[in-house]
This record gives C-alpha cells, structure tokens and sequence, in this order.
C-alpha cells in the first residue's frame, strides 16, 4: 500500500519544493519508489505554447518514475498569484471534486511513496469555500511542515501547526529549513519550536545543504512513516510518456 505524503509550509517561497526534491532522491536512494506531484501551480512559462511550473518539473525529475507532465501538474496558472483567483481570470472554477478527478490518476500509478506538495501555505483557498487542506482531509495524506527560519517563523508556524492539529490528519513532523541567509538565532528558535510543536522535528536543513546529505533516511522511514521491505528502483522513464519541455 502507498504511502500519500503531503508537503506544506508554513508561507509561499520557505523551500517546499528544496525539500520535496530532497525527499525523493533521499526515498530513491534507500530503495523507495516514488512520485512526486503538484495538483496545483501558478507561476508558469510557456514552451511550444504549453504552460510548465518550474517547481513541478523539478518534482518529476527527482521522482524514481517520471510521467507525463500533466499527471504531475494537473492545473497550471501563468500568473504567479493565489491559484483561485488566477483560475477565475481564465474561467475555471477549482473545487476538491475537480481537482480529485484529475489527481486520482496519478495517486492510483502504483509506487511506494507519493509525495503531493501543496501551493503556498497550508489554507490556500482553491474557492470562496474550500482550501486545500480540504484536498488533503479528503485522501487522508500524512502531513510533512516545512518551516521556513526567517522573523516571524515562530507564530507562522505554531498557526499552521494548530490549523494542521484540528483536522486529524496524521502528522509525520516538521524540518526546519534555513532557506535564507539572515541574522536570525536558528538554534534558538528551533528550541522553542521544539517545546511548542508536539510533533517529532525531522532535521534541520542547513543553508546551501541537500537533504539527502543531511537527513537520516532510514532513521525518518523508520520512525515517521512505518516498516516497509525496501524494493530496488524501478524507473519508468521510458514508458510513461514523459513531457518535459527541456529534455
């Protein structure tokens, strides 16, 4: 059975994507096959008139089996705003049903891990009445919280930790990234996070560092996620008719 990870941050632009990729070479690496998808982006460049995001495409290629890009990237917006209000200037109005009927084929491609990586924060409307925490309820992922090391981290995250809390949704844990050079005391702040956040701390990435390179593998799939007997990599990139506009 197939584990559905879902990545969020505590704001846009903390390094959900630096730590996605990470995840998935370190998962593939250990023997893991894996996914990793974007439902959702806004912020897109045209090739061959065809809209790509830059975070899903990285996605792809760190994943063990590579896919079509629109199995990884379901709805893309050009403007690099909130992703409602992007898909109302073209005319599509997004809900979790919608949304849900596209991702289905890709959580049903059969691999060990699917990784999902949210857009923005945790409560990024997708409509005037859902977000996408409502996307996330609905396949009951297990929750990953990237929290970006930056002033006014601590209240960003205990918020999103709290909002992650209310909806019962299992909660593997958070890393700490130091996505920025900045005055702030990391290890002091990492602290406290500690004491608030009741929730097991994965690592902290340390600026410039890969997290293959950081975070113990075998000790997070052991402890975070549950035993599994390791497969070899099996890549698909052959057969799953890849579209990626820079191959």
């Amino acid at each position: 059975m197939a584990i559905n990870l879902f990545v969020t941050g505590t704001d846009t632009g903390v390094g959900k994507t630096y730590i996605s990729t990470g995840l998935l070479r370190a998962l593939t690496q250990a023997g893991y096959t894996t996914l990793g998808v974007k439902p959702i982006a806004s912020g897109a460049f045209r090739h061959n008139n065809i809209l790509y995001n830059q975070d899903a495409l990285d996605l792809n290629r760190a994943s063990s089996i590579a896919l079509d890009y629109s199995l990884t990237n379901h709805f893309v917006f050009e403007e690099p705003i909130a992703p409602h209000l992007a898909a109302k200037n073209i005319g599509i109005s997004l809900s979790v049903d919608l949304i849900k009927s596209r991702l289905d084929k890709t959580i049903k491609i059969p691999c060990d891990i699917h990784l999902v990586e949210g857009i923005g924060g945790w409560s990024v409307p997708i409509n005037d009445h859902e977000t996408m925490a409502d996307l996330v309820l609905y396949y009951k992922m297990h929750v990953i919280l990237v929290v970006g090391m930056r002033l006014g981290c601590l209240n960003h995250a205990l918020l999103t930790y709290q909002a992650i809390q209310q909806k019962n949704l299992p909660f593997i844990g958070w890393i700490a990234n130091c996505f920025e050079q900045n005055d702030l005391n990391v290890d002091d702040v990492i602290t406290s996070l500690k004491h608030w956040l009741k929730i097991p701390f994965i690592g902290k990435m340390p600026f410039g560092e890969k997290f293959e390179d950081v975070i113990d593998i075998d000790k997070f799939t052991s402890q975070s996620l549950y035993h599994r007997t390791k497969k070899p990599v099996v890549c698909h990139r052959d057969i799953l008719g890849v579209n990626d506009p820079t191959d």
